[in-house]
């Protein structure tokens, strides 16, 4: 076997690789190997073989098959070593630990590539001078600076590591060069100033990097460079909420893409491409676009991997379907996408493996499991993301990835009713944000978690809080976005603080901030456009209304929700949001004190539930808890106190406290008019306990208030005047409290005050006691 023979098989390989010919490249890199075993000996210690060893881990890396990656580079490291040894000073072995490194990354071992990458610069230094300046020190910050910036997320030493390499290349290829290497690190720079939300220093960074790859290759050029700096601006617009922009800039980069590659090729870039044409649609709310781009990127991925599913991107195009299925609230197709995208990842990194991709589907599921109400199962797959996690980058670890796992099991208690441990969990989230971004830092994650505490204050009832808390999320994104933005993120901020304001009964602040939300809604997705958030905005408005008596109107804006839902779904009828909206509807009557038509459209709402079978189980309850109260207006007890009971056998005794304490007010009430008096007491007695374990709030003073009218009530049918005064008094106690706190008072609160106030006054009178209220 003759070396040149060898080594044009190798050659043959490096050009393959670089034609993303992978299947040919292993083939013509493992002759050449083949070949250099049986001119060296199997064991030998060859720097040849090393080479062929550390091209062979590079397809592999490729092609996704990261252990044997591994394997390969950790052989061609451990042959530099015994043939430069263990402290040598070589380029040879500062490349192969570099390579070690990336395998490391993509095995999601980041303190282990940490540690190579740091070798490799360490080894390039020595050889080269600390105070030197050449191309290889500028490629080992590049390469510190990628691993701070996409796997760690230190954006602040991502930034350190990129501008020492800027700098020296500037110093090797002179300040007004116009030179690739320089392009790449600005592009870099201006990638980690987007994960900063500094959007305006990204887009400069991105901008020059274009102009000079534009100035470098011509401006009719087609080259993959330009159509990556395409891509990456692309990205910066979609997330400062300028879609048509971002799509356009897309649209050049696939176009520049497939002249490049040709239409059928089958090429990375193009399936990066498609994919984030993908994200875009669904950013914009067109769902059946952003599948299809998505079915696009997962078919080219699997073509370019010889049909091997196994893939990382090919899980990744798994979990982004499923993620738009979510966001159709189709959650059937949501958990089977988000399964499948797992099990790939499974069977890529091995059952026992903990990576991030896998953390990341774990999370996945978790969000999914919420969102149809499975609460425990939410927790569970959460609780299994944190926790690797926590031994991917450690457990004292400042990651963001960490802060989202944190935040999104706070989610979960929020939606559960557990407000105290949500306000723990968004805390924990809040205080790694600022760790990662700065103190001081002006971060749209930050503004988030500033968003869900002031949810967290709104539904235990603390509405001053709340709205603080809101403001100040509000005024972040301005700040990020800036003071004239349009952006659907900052919209979504004006909603909740209207909902604030509904629940305050500030209903002229609420409306406007509901029409504030409505009018950026559709100034970023086109004034025609049907997107779930204006659907749901025109219902906000449509409830406020309600709440003003006004129910022509409200109706009005309820239809409005629910003929662009009907759009947005087309011929396949959507279950799930059909359900949410004829609840609405049935509220909306119901308020309107037209009870029969609030009856029928909730028992619409039941049947498209039944349809469905994963609509979310909190909302399920909240149907059945109000199609009672309509009944029990009605005067149809019994049938109200079925309802009762199945929304009872679907509340955790555990969790969910003030729902259990609800429905138990309304059955004790059913109880009272069904004359099932000692029932009726169990009952109210059970809505007390309950409520009275619940943290201090606003809505927990006024529930108790309610149960001690009803027991009041209760005591008075048996004759026990004097006890039911008794409780008469706590709940007029109560409702003073409530009218103390100007803030957060409501007019509905002033109702209830006043017909405790009636009650106790006419018990004074009973007893003959002079009047103390």
């Amino acid at each position: 076997m003759h070396a040149d023979v060898a080594t044009t098989y190798h050659n043959i390989g490096s050009v393959n690789c670089e034609l993303g010919n992978f299947t040919a490249s292993l083939e013509s890199y493992q002759k050449a190997l083949d070949m250099r075993h049986a001119a060296y000996g199997s064991h030998a210690v060859n720097a040849e073989i090393a080479v062929s060893y550390s091209s062979i881990s590079v397809v592999y890396s490729k092609i996704g098959e990261y252990s044997k990656a591994l394997a390969h580079s950790k052989k061609a490291l451990n042959m530099y070593l015994d043939i430069y040894g263990c402290d040598g000073i070589h380029e040879k072995l500062a490349i192969s630990h570099s390579n070690v490194g990336n395998a490391y990354r993509n095995m999601a071992e980041y303190r282990e590539a940490l540690a190579h990458h740091q070798k490799s610069l360490d080894i390039t230094l020595a050889i080269y001078g600390r105070n030197a300046v050449h191309i290889e020190i500028a490629v080992a910050y590049n390469n510190l600076a990628q691993l701070y910036c996409d796997y760690i997320g230190d954006y602040n030493k991502a930034l350190e590591h990129y501008e020492l390499s800027l700098e020296m290349r500037l110093a090797i290829f002179g300040n007004e060069t116009m030179h690739p290497k320089i392009a790449a690190i600005y592009s870099n720079i201006g990638t980690v100033y987007r994960h900063k939300s500094e959007y305006n220093k990204s887009l400069e960074y991105l901008l020059t990097s274009l102009d000079m790859r534009l100035a470098i290759y011509g401006k009719d050029t087609n080259h993959p460079d330009i159509s990556m700096s395409y891509n990456n601006i692309a990205l910066v617009y979609q997330r400062i909420g300028k879609y048509r922009k971002a799509l356009d800039y897309f649209q050049k980069s696939l176009k520049m893409a497939l002249d490049i590659y040709g239409c059928d090729a089958l090429h990375s870039d193009v399936a990066t491409t498609y994919n984030n044409i993908g994200s875009l649609y669904e950013s914009l709310g067109e769902y059946e676009k952003a599948i299809e781009f998505f079915t696009k990127s997962l078919s080219l991925e699997v073509a370019i991997n010889g049909g091997n599913e196994v893939h990382a991107n090919t899980a990744t195009s798994y979990n982004n379907i499923g993620n738009v299925y979510e966001s159709m609230s189709d959650y059937k197709n949501a958990l089977k996408y988000s399964k499948k995208s797992l099990e790939i990842k499974l069977a890529l990194y091995g059952d026992n493996a903990k990576h991030a991709d896998i953390a990341s589907s774990y999370n996945n599921l978790g969000c999914t499991n919420n969102a149809i109400g499975n609460y425990k199962s939410a927790l569970d797959y959460h609780t299994k993301c944190l926790n690797m996690r926590l031994a991917i980058y450690g457990s004292d670890a400042k990651n963001f990835d960490i802060a989202v796992s944190y935040n999104n099991i706070g989610f979960v208690y929020n939606t559960q009713g557990r407000y105290i441990e949500a306000l723990e969990y968004y805390s924990k989230f809040i205080d790694i944000a600022l760790a990662v971004y700065g103190q001081d830092a002006l971060h749209q994650d930050v503004a988030v978690g500033y968003s869900n505490i002031g949810d967290v204050h709104r539904n235990m009832g603390n509405y001053s809080k709340a709205l603080e808390y809101l403001q100040n999320s509000l005024n972040m994104k301005l700040a990020v976005y800036g003071i004239d933005a349009v952006n659907a993120d900052i919209a979504t901020t004006y909603n909740n603080v209207a909902l604030t304001y509904h629940k305050l009964a500030h209903y002229s602040s609420s409306l406007k901030a509901y029409r504030k939300a409505l009018e950026m809604y559709k100034a970023a997705y086109g004034e025609r456009a049907n997107h779930s958030n204006i659907a749901n905005s025109y219902s906000n408005i449509g409830d406020v209304y309600a709440d003003l008596g006004e129910y022509t109107t409200s109706l009005h804006y309820h239809n409005l929700s629910l003929d662009m839902i009907k759009v947005i779904h087309g011929d396949k009828p959507n279950h799930v949001v059909l359900f949410y909206n004829f609840y609405k509807i049935g509220r909306l009557y119901h308020n309107a004190g037209q009870y029969n038509q609030s009856q029928h459209y909730f028992k619409m709402a039941l049947i498209q539930r039944a349809e469905s079978k994963t609509a979310n189980l909190a909302f399920y309850r909240r149907v059945l808890i109000t199609l009672s109260h309509t009944l029990i207006k009605l005067s149809k007890y019994k049938q109200a106190k079925s309802f009762l009971l199945l929304a009872l056998k679907h509340t955790p005794i555990d969790h969910c406290k003030d729902t259990r304490a609800s429905i138990y007010y309304f059955l004790g009430q059913c109880c009272l008019h069904l004359q099932q008096y000692t029932k009726c007491w169990k009952y109210l007695y059970s809505a007390l306990c309950y409520y009275d374990s619940l943290p201090s709030s606003n809505l927990k003073t006024k529930s108790l208030a309610q149960v001690h009218l009803y027991v009041s009530y209760l005591l008075l049918h048996l004759g026990h005047v004097s006890q039911s005064l008794e409780h008469s008094h706590s709940a007029l106690e109560l409702m003073n409290v409530i009218l103390a706190d100007k803030e957060n008072a409501t007019h509905e609160d002033a109702k209830l005050h006043t017909e405790v106030v009636c009650v106790t006054e006419g018990l004074y009178s009973a007893l003959s006691l002079p009047a103390a209220v």
